[in-house]
């Protein structure tokens, strides 16, 4: 009833829920407590997800809690010595449905992108892999197009299986 009821409203969002949710710290829950987490681990974040799925509510509570570990990830290696050699990668909510490789590329982790990030962070790269870097960033304007006309995935990508042959 009351999913119907958001569901139905102009901006879909329950802004009650959410209250009640960061009220009771749980959106916090596998951050540390000195960012104002609640300073729990992986298994207590588990669970409050196999609970909160089935008794809870049916929230994006998981791209919310990843978000936050995102950022910890963040914070935890970019201190260390010779953190330029490290680089995060995570979801990011876009709040849209599209197509399943899509959702890779809006997230940057798409085999277009990653070719790109190693020319671009492995500085011997540059200037001999230019043409490559611009054709990867081609491949995901072509791709973009792609999914706007058709709504799908382009046939290579939709239909791509792992070769058994080497």
């Amino acid at each position: 009833e009351r999913v119907k009821e958001v569901e139905g409203g102009a901006d879909r969002f329950d802004r009650a829920l959410w209250s009640e949710l960061a009220r009771a710290n749980l959106l916090g829950i596998a951050l540390p407590e000195d960012v104002g987490g609640s300073g729990f681990g992986i298994v207590e974040l588990c669970l409050l997800l196999e609970q909160q799925g089935r008794r809870v509510a049916p929230v994006p509570l998981l791209p919310t809690l990843v978000a936050g570990l995102y950022w910890l990830i963040h914070r935890l290696t970019y201190r260390r010595t010779n953190h330029k050699n490290l680089h995060v990668r995570g979801y990011k909510e876009e709040g849209t449905t599209t197509t399943p490789f899509d959702m890779v590329v809006l997230n940057d982790l798409d085999r277009f992108h990653l070719v790109m990030d190693v020319i671009d962070r492995v500085p011997k790269l540059g200037r001999f892999a230019a043409h490559t870097r611009q054709a990867m960033e081609d491949k995901r304007v072509e791709h973009k197009s792609y999914i706007a006309k058709y709504g799908d995935d382009q046939p290579d990508i939709r239909d791509w299986k792992w070769s058994t042959t080497r």
